[in-house]
């Protein structure tokens, strides 16, 4: 995972469906903005075992959760929040990425709507993967706290914008990840570990 060095842009077409919330990530070949990416295509399945979109003729039922109350933030960005939690998955993009081409500016709400502990998951996930796409470091006490989110790919996903955003003052919370129950989460700590010269070969 490199950040937004010209390597690596997100797709976020965000398919949020009902049932056990098994899976929230999904590698796909998307080209963002002229961009190939090798990016993260975030979503919410119910079977486990399935990890494509649903056929046209398959009803989706879309996961619902309380709104949250997003008045102490800008309005633009109140407003950019609120549509990654709609049912159009376009709309999920255009929002995902008008926030991350406007990525500095909206770090400070990023960390207020993170605190804010949103369901479902994927909201989480797109916050941390967006704080990491800022490259700024005062987004990393609040990438590290998320390392201990409720959610396994929201734990891995801070785990790789902590090497986005260069975080080697986090390696200490990094290695207690090697210890997670999940191997998603593992992997990513062990992973960003390397990259930011935490192990010496």
């Amino acid at each position: 995972k490199g950040g937004v060095h010209g390597e690596r842009m997100p797709c976020t077409r965000a398919l949020l469906m009902g049932g056990d919330h098994t899976d929230i990530t999904q590698s796909c070949g998307h080209t963002l903005k002229g961009t190939q990416t090798g990016c993260i295509q975030p979503i919410i399945i119910g079977d486990k075992d399935s990890h494509s979109r649903p056929d046209s003729n398959r009803s989706v039922t879309v996961a619902r959760h309380p709104r949250p109350r997003w008045k102490p933030m800008r309005p633009r960005y109140a407003d950019l929040f609120e549509a990654l939690r709609d049912e159009d998955p376009l709309r999920v993009d255009r929002a995902f990425d008008d926030i991350l081409f406007d990525r500095g500016n909206a770090l400070p709400d990023l960390i207020e709507a993170y605190g804010l502990s949103m369901d479902p998951p994927v909201i989480r996930y797109y916050l941390v993967q967006l704080m990491g796409f800022t490259e700024d470091p005062r987004a990393i006490p609040t990438v590290i706290n998320a390392l201990s989110d409720s959610h396994p790919d929201v734990r891995a996903e801070a785990c790789r914008a902590l090497e986005d955003l260069r975080a080697r003052a986090a390696l200490k919370d990094l290695q207690a990840r090697l210890e997670d129950k999940d191997i998603k989460v593992r992997l990513a700590a062990e992973e960003t570990i390397r990259a930011l010269g935490g192990w010496r070969s």
